[in-house]
């Protein structure tokens, strides 16, 4: 950066805007949408239901159903991206005791301060970075979804169950648990369908990959819009400190220890990026709903959600000014 003339770094700044502004546009949309009910109440659960059952997977599969050159660079920035959940976890756990978190709330605020959202909004942004830059998306950035997402599930899971109070679980059930979300869950069954594909050698028929295609071409602005119409202010009352807190972790020390860990691994700086827009993302909004599924502090899980939401902006900005 410091052999950089005024010139390029205005140049930069315009790629940051030009790159981000869109993304922020669609997502202020989505919340003026919801709150004038400009469109019937529940129109947003029903659209993320259509992007993580139908839009995503036909994305996913589409792009790893061809020969795949890139598996061994995936698997480092997958290792990239698992060092940091680790981190954040620990980091979290380490921010909970000096914070003097209640045991009921603890898992909360470790779920929010390492589950980020890789398919609403890390995919999307990947992918519309990739085509401001004039290059395809790297079949990187959708291989690394597929173990990601089960492993985001198990943390979740195991976090919130350690955290719970006199509502003890069975070890057999947990894991059966785990075994259930990972098995069912649409994008790492797309991924895994695609990888099969791949491996036969066979082109996708030209009308069915439009097809597929097409639909997948659906996720960015819809994801987009329902994580706008999903930001709810209320939650951070009486919980700025913790919902802070968490949110720093996940949206600024995630990155920087990925940073840290991809120079050291000799990552390209294609890959770097890849990795630390994932781990820059806002916590996942389906924390929200696995915290009140599992009877854990739902209220805090929305709050962390706005907060690194409001965060990620920047951090996101730094990331592609530095990368």
């Amino acid at each position: 950066m410091a052999d950089r003339h005024p010139a390029q770094y205005r140049n930069i700044r315009m790629i940051v805007i030009n790159t981000l502004a869109p993304l922020v546009l669609i997502v202020a949309l989505g919340a003026i949408l919801e709150y004038t009910r400009f469109v019937r109440e529940g129109f947003f659960r029903q659209t993320n239901r259509l992007v993580f059952w139908v839009g995503l997977p036909c994305l996913l599969f589409y792009k790893t159903a061809r020969p795949m050159e890139e598996l061994g660079r995936a698997f480092s920035v997958f290792i990239v991206l698992f060092t940091g959940m680790v981190f954040c976890i620990v980091l979290g756990y380490t921010a909970a005791f000096f914070l003097r978190i209640g045991r009921q709330s603890v898992g909360t605020f470790v779920q929010g301060s390492f589950r980020g959202n890789l398919a609403y909004v890390g995919l999307p942004i990947v992918l519309f970075v990739m085509q401001q830059n004039g290059a395809e998306a790297s079949g990187i950035a959708f291989l690394v979804i597929a173990p990601l997402i089960p492993l985001y599930n198990a943390g979740a899971i195991f976090v919130l169950v350690a955290g719970r109070h006199g509502k003890e679980s069975s070890l057999t059930e947990q894991i059966r648990s785990i075994l259930f979300r990972t098995l069912t869950n649409p994008l790492f069954l797309s991924v895994v369908a695609g990888l099969l594909w791949s491996c036969t050698g066979w082109d996708i028929p030209l009308f069915a990959g439009r097809a597929i295609e097409g639909i997948g071409r659906m996720c960015l602005p819809l994801a987009l819009l329902g994580v706008g119409a999903s930001l709810d202010f209320n939650s951070l009352r009486g919980r700025f400190r913790y919902a802070s807190t968490a949110a720093v972790i996940k949206v600024g020390a995630a990155p920087l220890m990925g940073y840290c860990i991809g120079l050291l691994m000799g990552l390209t700086q294609s890959e770097l990026r890849i990795a630390m827009i994932y781990l820059a993302c806002p916590t996942a909004l389906a924390s929200f709903i696995m915290a009140e599924q599992m009877d854990a502090d739902h209220s805090l899980a929305g709050g962390i959600i706005v907060m690194s939401i409001m965060l990620a902006l920047p951090g996101l900005s730094l990331i592609l000014l530095i990368t």
